[in-house]
């Protein structure tokens, strides 16, 4: 028998032998995952409490635009509640200016027989002693009321002139009214 010879390059290895260097990245490959998850897991609770923090400071920021846009509106309302009011004092003015006036020409003669309104046209009938003085009477309720006054009818009775004027409600804004 003839012994046997050593030869290195053809004595078999062992399977494993081949997989040292890719063992040897794969571990390396392994650890710098667990680093790098480590660092993601520290950076994702530092995002998670960013993220509470601009959403606790997005809820003050709301709720004080909230009370902002309460407080505008409150005060428009207020606002307008306080336009009208003066409005309706303007206009009550005016209409105690039209009293008056016609108590002073009651006292000259006139008799009103009726005062007649609804909300958008106020409408005068009376009688007068002369169909002359009915143009002047006309001519002095449009200078206290600010606002022309329209004859409407008139016509000759037992006891004088029978006329009916109307005008447009007095509005506040309209020309001589009262502050």
């Amino acid at each position: 028998m003839r012994p046997r010879v050593l030869n290195l390059l053809q004595h078999p290895r062992p399977s494993w032998v081949g997989w040292q260097p890719a063992l040897g990245w794969a571990l390396l490959g392994a650890g710098l995952a667990l680093l790098a998850g480590g660092w993601l897991q520290a950076q994702r609770a530092h995002w998670q409490q960013e993220h509470r923090h601009w959403k606790a400071q997005m809820a003050l920021h709301s709720a004080a635009q909230q009370r902002e846009r309460q407080a505008r509106e409150h005060a428009h309302v207020r606002s307008q509640q306080q336009a009208l009011w003066r409005s309706g004092q303007a206009q009550q003015q005016r209409v105690l200016a039209l009293q008056e006036a016609l108590q002073r020409e009651a006292d000259q003669g006139l008799r009103l027989t009726r005062w007649q309104a609804d909300g958008q046209h106020l409408w005068l009938h009376g009688l007068w002693p002369q169909a002359e003085s009915g143009w002047a009477l006309q001519a002095r309720l449009s200078q206290v009321l600010g606002q022309d006054w329209t004859l409407h009818s008139m016509g000759t009775g037992p006891h004088g002139v029978a006329w009916s004027l109307q005008t447009p409600w007095p509005l506040a804004s309209a020309p001589g009214a009262a502050p």
